[in-house]
């Protein structure tokens, strides 16, 4: 089948971009703002909302953990839309004012942020993409982002002048609306519109039997477990390290004299290098290859880690802080699809990325646990920082190994 002008890929990712905007961005990472509200408006107390957010985070946990099951026998398509219609009917959930309707709001959180995120577009992408998967990659994951500016002063002023109900409604429809013009622009596969993949050829759909390179470019059977094991790991520590500091770094400026005000301009620094970076680090990867670019995904939370250290009443330092932990947030996000595609191949993609991605939830939810606990035990958030150094540290040489492949000897 002759393809035209545009490869339908880029439509798929179009689509992609909307489903992060709508079921990362609007569902989850804007929830805290109608669950703060809910204290101030409806007298819930800071106990009852902790409970809450501690359900949202055990549902999406399970729903990632039997996903790529699910995600591997039917339609991604079906199941995206399924996912995100749980985003709708959380925000509805908001709009009641009882208690019992904001933990079920809250589940559906977890089940739009779980199902209809990070999965389905790393399934999308590594399906439609061979040739520019990585910049196509991260730019669908600036779509988590944008809503922090373009929506998130829109809804709070919903918030704050007419409430809950009207907001509540407003974000349902919001997330509806989206969810339909992405999953009109979503095709599960190429094949499904006689298409190949952007970037391959009709020879390499013939002499290769999956979308990622030959079976040469998979560990062998045997080392397959040992790298799994590995990899994990390293993601337990990434997400020990990166999506708790992400909400608790203004509590730490804050801890070092930072008023309200600073919070608010190292909020808008810190969202505006995290999407410039991401939509740069796709590209440094597609260019270096992603094993060299470990390097560099490394490097640059570290030096946030560092700078942390050395944070002081000077604003300079604390910018200094913000804009590389900004710029290191992608090793979060972006690289680890391409991680399971290099290291394990694309033949059990999705439930083997599916599992990686619950061993990172599980690190998020221990280090959303551990963060405060420390920082209230030593009166210091200098002992988390420490630990996060650490662990982004071990992290990194547990990667490089598992992407280490041993020579095959040949008679």
């Amino acid at each position: 089948m002759k393809q035209g002008k545009i490869h339908y890929g880029f439509f798929v990712a179009a689509g992609c971009f909307l489903v992060m905007y709508y079921g990362l961005g609007m569902s989850f990472n804007l929830c805290s703002l109608f669950l703060s509200s809910m204290v101030s408006e409806r007298g819930f107390s800071q106990s009852q909302i902790s409970d809450a957010m501690t359900l949202q985070s055990i549902v999406s946990l399970l729903c990632i953990l039997f996903l790529g099951r699910i995600y591997a026998k039917y339609s991604t398509r079906k199941v995206l839309a399924f996912c995100s219609l749980a985003g709708v009917l959380a925000y509805l959930c908001f709009m009641c004012d009882s208690l019992a309707m904001c933990y079920l709001g809250a589940a559906f959180v977890g089940v739009a942020h779980g199902g209809a995120a990070l999965v389905p577009v790393s399934i999308l992408v590594t399906s439609w993409f061979q040739k520019y998967r990585g910049t196509v990659l991260s730019c669908c994951m600036v779509g988590s982002s944008v809503p922090n500016v373009l929506w998130s002063r829109f809804i709070a002023g919903i918030l704050d002048s007419r409430g809950l109900a009207a907001a509540g409604l407003i974000h349902a429809a919001a997330i509806l609306v989206l969810a339909v013009i992405a999953l009109l622009l979503i095709r599960d596969e190429p094949a499904q519109m006689g298409l190949l993949p952007f970037g391959a050829d009709a020879e390499q759909a013939a002499t290769a039997p999956v979308a990622c390179g030959d079976a040469s470019s998979r560990p062998p059977a045997g080392d397959h477990q040992s790298k799994f094991i590995l990899l994990a790991c390293a993601m337990f520590m990434v997400g020990f390290v990166i999506t708790p500091l992400n909400g608790f770094y203004p509590t730490f400026l804050q801890s070092v004299g930072y008023k309200t005000l600073f919070l608010g301009t190292a909020s808008a620094m810190f969202g505006i290098t995290m999407i410039v970076s991401k939509l740069f680090v796709g590209g440094i990867i597609d260019y270096f290859g992603i094993r060299r670019a470990t390097f560099y995904l490394y490097t640059l939370p570290i030096a946030a880690t560092v700078s942390a250290l050395l944070v002081t009443t000077n604003p300079a330092s604390a910018i200094l802080f913000v804009a590389l932990w900004g710029i290191g947030n992608p090793l979060g996000t972006v690289p680890l699809p391409l991680w399971v595609i290099s290291i394990f191949g694309q033949e059990n993609y999705k439930l083997t990325y599916s599992r990686v991605l619950t061993v990172f939830t599980m690190g998020s939810t221990c280090g959303f646990f551990l963060i405060g606990k420390i920082a209230d035990w030593t009166n210091s958030y200098k002992p988390v920082f420490l630990l996060n150094l650490a662990c982004l540290t071990v992290s990194f040489f547990l990667v490089m190994l598992a992407q280490h492949k041993k020579e095959v000897d040949t008679l």
